[in-house]
């Protein structure tokens, strides 16, 4: 469908690199059905700040962003005068969130126009009762909702959202990419590799924000029995956040953990190769299709507080999910590293699902979305 031109507008909470690839596809898609699409994104919330993987596109711009504490969060105004007239925008995406204050005065002025794009629940953190209702009260006020995973639009649904204005976008990073790279790694890059930060067959990596979503103590804590379990065991880490600290004291100290920092392209590619498990014992989120993509399962646990593509991965079967307990969580990574034909097997079962999640899966969903929610503004003009 090619519409007269329609403009539409995204407003991205940040802009972590993993979501340049999806809004330049995205971008394209809709200039080839004549809708200009702008993305707006603002600056990184604090608690993110450390990890350091914010980025700048030529298809983005960033708005003025201004962080207000208070009792022990932070609520978040993004000036919204870059968009210029709002009358302007046919459609305007936000983030589900109750913290934008901007989505507010969008919701006031520009009611009929306004989707979100969110998880459709909350994954992580204490429920509570009135900031839920809240959620939901301005979420069931969006003329569209994009939910990240098929789960999360089930809730919206749930909550008296109309599936008829839902679209499931499959939350994904750049698959095509990070297989390019995977795909490029010589045996002797990966020996050079294993070889400069000492690792060994046992070899198990934590890839992702270093923070306490990701519960870096309980990991260190396990990995250090791991190692008194086999001593061949290594813990690699990628990645940056504001527990950093906390590992590199340890790796300064015990020769057994390994600190990379922030790796991307080839290095990331070459530190999944190197690793036989992915040790996540908090939050597992979008690192969920590093594994499917990558063939190296993940070991989590009962008391992480998921984000929604944790639904990609089936426990038991390409994945784990243990006791929240560093002695068996421990335990669990070793039978993954310590034993090849396991970790064979385990590895073949997350390679079946790589196909089913893309950017460009992703960019057509969401791409479908924007049409469909198009359409009805105009029928309902």
């Amino acid at each position: 469908m090619r519409f007269e031109v329609k403009r539409v507008a995204i407003i991205h909470p940040w802009l972590p690199q993993y979501r340049v690839p999806f809004f330049e596809e995205l971008k394209i898609l809709c200039d080839g059905a004549g809708i200009e699409l702008d993305v707006f994104y603002g600056a990184p919330p604090p608690e993110w700040k450390g990890r350091n993987d914010s980025a700048t596109s030529s298809t983005a711009s960033l708005l003025p962003t201004r962080f207000i504490p208070f009792l022990g969060r932070h609520f978040i105004y993004k000036s919204l005068k870059p968009l210029g007239r709002l009358s302007d925008y046919d459609l305007i995406i936000v983030e589900q969130a109750i913290r934008n204050l901007e989505s507010y005065a969008l919701l006031i002025r520009a009611r009929k126009r306004i989707a979100f794009w969110g998880h459709g629940k909350s994954y992580s953190g204490k429920k509570n009762f009135l900031e839920e209702m809240l959620k939901t009260s301005i979420t069931n006020l969006g003329s569209w909702f994009f939910g990240y995973t098929s789960d999360g639009v089930e809730a919206v649904v749930a909550r008296g959202f109309d599936a008829a204005r839902i679209t499931a976008v499959q939350n994904s990073i750049d698959t095509r990419a990070l297989a390019g790279y995977l795909s490029e790694v010589t045996e002797d890059e990966l020996n050079r590799f294993k070889s400069s930060h000492s690792l060994t067959d046992s070899t198990a990596l934590f890839i992702g924000g270093v923070d306490r979503a990701k519960r870096i103590d309980f990991l260190i804590a396990a990995a250090r029995y791991a190692h008194t379990l086999d001593p061949a065991f290594r813990l690699l880490v990628a990645g940056d956040g504001n527990d950093r600290d906390m590992i590199t004291s340890v790796a300064n100290q015990e020769p057994w953990l390994k600190f990379l920092g922030p790796v991307r392209g080839k290095e990331k590619a070459l530190a999944l190769k190197s690793a036989r498990a992915i040790a996540i014992p908090g939050a597992v989120g979008l690192v969920a299709v590093d594994s499917l993509v990558s063939g190296v399962p993940i070991v989590t646990t009962t008391n992480a507080e998921h984000g929604p593509e944790f639904d990609y991965l089936s426990p038991g079967h390409n994945s784990m999910i243990v006791a929240d307990r560093p002695e068996v969580y421990a335990r669990a990574l070793l039978q993954i590293v310590s034993d090849g034909k396991n970790a064979k097997v385990f590895s073949l079962n997350c390679l079946a699902e790589r196909s089913k999640y893309s950017i460009s899966r992703m960019c057509n969903n969401f791409f479908e979305g924007i049409v469909s929610a198009l359409e009805m503004t105009r029928k309902n003009s």
